[in-house]
Formats: C-alpha cells, structure tokens, sequence
C-alpha cells in the first residue's frame, strides 16, 4: 500500500498542468517547469529587455493596441535573464476578415508592418494556411536580430494565427539560437484546445 501511494504521488506530481481560459474558450497544457506570466508582465519585460528607441517602442505599444492577452508563459525567471528569455505568448485580437485568405493577406500586411518596427526581421517560412485543432489558421516563421541591453541576439518566431468568429488568437513562439525550444513548442501546439 505505501508503494501505490508513492506511485500516485509520484504520477500527479510529473503530471502537467492545463490552462484553461473558460472566457475565451482557450485551453493549453503548460510548457513543464515554464513560468506562466502575469498579466502585462509580458509588455514590461520587452520595455526592459528590448534596446529600442522610444519612438519605435511606442510604434510597437501602438501595434498591439485592441490585443487581449490570453496568457504567457516563459522559460525562465525574467529577472534571471539579462537577454531574451524563450516566452509563448497567446493573445486575442479583431479579426475583420470574411474568409481565411482574406485573414491570410491580412497577416502577411501585418509583417509589413512589424518590418518597420525591427528592420532587420526576415519571413523564413512564409505565411501558408494550416489546421489547428480542426480550424484553418495561418502560419509563418521569422528570424529577427533584435537589439539587447548586451548587444544583439538573432531570435525566432513561430507564429499561429487561428481566426474563431470576429477574433482570433494570436500564438507566438519565440527562442533564441543558443537555447533551442522546437521540442516544447511542438508539445505545446498539439495540446492547444479552442
């Protein structure tokens, strides 16, 4: 009996964790050992760790306004980190497109204008229509080399965008080349609910 009861707290204490969030209809098991942000922390943390000028972090604020942040998750403490820290990030946004090329045009128009905030952002895979979890989305890789408090780093972005009705959930993965997170995306992808 004291070995079952061992073998079961062994197994709930390995088992991982669901978001849920029951307003948006979103569920995603959470990266294990990641860190799940506090609500804004994300934006506070790119003012701190992104050397941008002030009008260009305005742009990006700009940007982003209408964006309802679903829930963010990092690899590590953000006070941990002096550079980019590997995040997943998933937000809500409008979405005023009537047809999944429509939304797919809309998206590559919105790299356009990511473009102008980082300048030396470049499309590695470009916008293509996928499935996620049984809905169309669209799907695209970035590689960018963004200015830091310790210099430049080259990071990656791997970005979902699922229209659901008049919205549609925003889900960006980001890493950097010397700490590699493809196996926790791909988990994370495949484990993503709407």
């Amino acid at each position: 009996m004291k070995y079952l009861f061992f073998f079961l707290f062994l197994s709930a204490a390995q088992a991982q964790t669901t978001f849920h969030d029951e307003q948006f209809g979103f569920t995603v098991q959470e990266p294990k050992d990641w860190i799940k942000a506090e609500k804004n922390e994300a934006v506070e943390n790119v003012k701190e760790r992104i050397k941008l000028s002030e009008e260009k972090l305005n742009e990006l604020l700009k940007n982003n306004k209408g964006t309802i942040e679903i829930v963010t998750f990092y690899k590590y403490p953000v006070s941990s980190v002096n550079g980019v820290i590997p995040t997943i990030k998933v937000n809500l946004r409008k979405n005023p497109a009537k047809s999944i090329e429509d939304f797919k045009r809309m998206m590559e128009y919105s790299i356009g204008d990511i473009k102008k905030v980082f300048p030396k952002m470049t499309i590695t895979k470009a916008p293509s229509i996928v499935q996620l979890d049984g809905k169309s989305a669209v799907y695209f890789e970035s590689l960018n080399v963004i200015p830091t408090k310790n210099g430049e780093e080259e990071v990656r972005t791997l970005t979902y965008a699922v229209p659901v009705g008049t919205n549609f959930y925003q889900i960006n993965f980001m890493d950097v080349k010397k700490d590699n997170c493809e196996k926790v995306f791909n988990e994370t992808i495949n484990s993503i609910q709407l």
